[in-house]
């Protein structure tokens, strides 16, 4: 399951807990304008296909979030910190793959000349 659909799943089950039924305009609102509309209606389907023991497990493993001045949730900083690395660690690997190709795209311009 992608980190996207998780997080729409669990702001869907934070809305349920607070005993909002959640909506496509309430999870967009919750989790931000940024989410695509298929992934939040697959995070809605998801939810609503749930069985209640599987939205409280979803309910128990949802980390607190600090609430900005401006009112919006923000993660917490260890969360922000593993998808840092976690976007290193797929940039450090495209460079990686970058130079594979350059290597190689030079060693066949030597071989033509």
């Amino acid at each position: 399951m992608s980190l996207e659909l998780s997080q729409i799943i669990a702001a869907a089950v934070t809305l349920s807990r607070k005993g909002q039924t959640p909506t496509l305009a309430r999870l967009k609102a919750k989790v931000g304008g940024k989410v695509p509309m298929p992934l939040l209606v697959a995070g809605l389907q998801r939810f609503k296909a749930m069985t209640d023991e599987e939205i409280d497990r979803v309910a128990t493993s949802i980390t607190p979030t600090s609430v900005t001045a401006e009112g919006t949730e923000t993660a917490p900083a260890e969360t922000q910190l593993n998808d840092i690395q976690l976007q290193i660690a797929q940039l450090t690997d495209y460079c990686h793959r970058l130079e594979q190709r350059i290597k190689q795209l030079e060693n066949n311009q030597l071989e033509q000349d």
